[in-house]
């Protein structure tokens, strides 16, 4: 009977903690053919992004998961990491304070960014920009 307790406050425990988030492979190829138009300078992110978020944050390759963690303010639960990649930038979108969705949008065709002071894309004003190589 005791193991029978030790196993539920395990499994209470176990569901509990944050689910891993993987990057979202339909959303990083729709946003990675709009990056290959040559002549689009920037783009309405809620277009592709169609699920519920209120902030979107742009990590830069070589970012840390500290570094990841202190612009977000919380733990970070994706599953990708960019402190040794510099093929992609990494969209993290945000709903409530935490990670819904990951996306790495390759950076072959040139960088996205935004304009926005808090230093993030606000689902409100979803605009991104992109800077070409």
């Amino acid at each position: 009977m005791k193991n029978f307790y030790i196993f539920i406050f395990l499994l209470f425990l176990m569901s509990g903690c944050s689910q891993t988030i993987y990057p979202n492979h339909k959303l990083e190829d729709s946003l990675n053919k709009v990056l290959e138009k040559d002549n689009l300078v920037d783009f309405n992110l809620k277009t592709f992004a169609k699920f519920n978020w209120d902030k979107a944050y742009i990590i830069a390759p070589y970012t840390t998961v500290d570094q990841i963690e202190k612009k977000l303010g919380f733990k970070y639960n994706g599953s990708a990491r960019m402190d040794s990649a510099d093929h992609a930038n990494l969209l993290v979108f945000i709903d409530n304070n935490t990670v819904v969705q990951i996306a790495e949008v390759s950076r072959e065709f040139g960088d996205i960014y935004t304009d926005n002071k808090e230093e993030y894309i606000k689902a409100e004003n979803p605009i991104v920009k992109i800077k070409r190589h």
